[in-house]
């Protein structure tokens, strides 16, 4: 399936999510989940500083998106969407960073391992959102004044087992980094 990069569809009724990124957004999703892996180092040592630059590279994949769709995007509204995600996985995303956080008490390998995951997570999450939101530009009826509508489809997305499909699509985007 990973040949099928542009096959994309919204979660079905038994919540099985299809991803696959459309071309004109994968330099996006690429740069993206570039910036957010480089930040696992940083963060690995602080939850603010990895939120607040995560929200920042969200914001800015998301703006770039949108203007590849040719539906722009006001700046306060990409950061108000990002915001909401934020929110609606933040009690997920807080036990993940304090589980990972424990490991820099472990010399040397501890902090490699946080570092590690964190980079792995920050990765994910910024593909997922990105191959999310790709999805659903490309849906004739999708408004993107529909905030609570985005919201749930990127936290069905976030919390759901990758299909084979979404690893061969994410390890083509990581090659391209």
């Amino acid at each position: 399936m990973a040949s099928n990069v542009d096959s994309h569809s919204l979660p079905d009724k038994s919540g099985t999510i299809r991803l696959g990124i459309p071309s004109k957004y994968r330099p996006s999703v690429r740069n993206g989940v570039a910036a957010a892996t480089a930040l696992g180092v940083p963060s690995a040592f602080s939850l603010g500083l990895d939120a607040a630059a995560v929200a920042a590279v969200w914001a800015a994949m998301l703006k770039s998106m949108s203007t590849a769709s040719s539906r722009e995007l006001d700046s306060v509204y990409v950061a108000k969407l990002v915001g909401t995600v934020l929110a609606g996985c933040g009690s997920y995303l807080v036990a993940i960073r304090i589980g990972t956080a424990l490991f820099n008490v472990i010399p040397g390998a501890g902090t490699t391992a946080s570092i590690a995951i964190n980079s792995g997570l920050n990765a994910i999450l910024t593909f997922r959102l990105g191959s999310t939101f790709a999805t659903m530009l490309e849906q004739p009826d999708f408004e993107l004044t529909d905030m609570a509508k985005i919201t749930k489809t990127f936290l069905r997305a976030f919390i759901s087992i990758p299909t084979a499909g979404e690893r061969g699509d994410f390890s083509n985007i990581i090659q391209g980094i």
